[in-house]
């Protein structure tokens, strides 16, 4: 028998995991929906928290439901190329604190401060999109097309999903507010 090669005791137990996880996650993703359907009984600004809640997890739930379609092994031919199982890839045993460098999350902390700022200042529509594309310039390896395309489609959803769908006001920034561009009333929905 090869090395790489899974025995039939761990063949089975990873279609018994496959299997029972995608029923999970079916079950989760039936709760979320119906979570989402009744939040819609709630006036516009109390239905904004499920679902955004309700929103990320279903999507987070078809992306695992997905993978487990689709690559139930890991890869194509259904084998591990190491002697790692599912239960040593999920543990945190094996990072060390060099793993783990302070640069690293001082870094991603000045990125999450930095949007605070910028949201602040800025106001949401136009934090995002400059936000998404600065960050994605900077600590990604994406072309510029596609870094426009995508910041679009972000800032694309954010705007149906509040203004139109919720009839939510976002914050127009502290800048542009005090200079007259952007008021709330134009930002959707009614000022206070």
């Amino acid at each position: 028998m090869k090395e790489n090669q899974p025995t039939t005791f761990q063949a089975i137990k990873r279609v018994v995991l496959s299997r029972s996880q995608e029923a999970f996650f079916l079950l989760l993703l039936g709760v979320g929906v119906y979570i989402g359907y009744e939040s819609f009984n709630y006036s516009p600004n109390a239905r904004i928290f499920p679902l955004m809640i309700v929103g990320v997890l279903n999507v987070l739930l078809v992306i695992q439901l997905l993978k487990l379609v689709f690559d139930p092994f890991d890869n194509a031919a259904g084998t591990e190329s190491s002697e790692e199982t599912a239960d040593d890839r999920f543990s945190m045993e094996h990072l060390s604190p060099e793993s783990v460098t302070f640069e690293r999350e001082l870094r991603a902390t000045g990125w999450i401060l930095s949007f605070g700022i910028v949201v602040y200042l800025l106001g949401f529509l136009l934090a995002i999109p400059l936000y998404l594309a600065l960050f994605l310039k900077i600590e990604s390896e994406m072309d510029a097309l596609r870094i426009l395309i995508f910041t679009l489609g972000v800032v694309g959803v954010v705007y149906l999903l509040f203004v139109v769908l919720l009839e939510s006001r976002l914050y127009s920034g502290v800048i542009l507010s005090s200079l007259g561009v952007f008021s709330l009333r134009s930002v959707g929905g009614e000022s206070p």
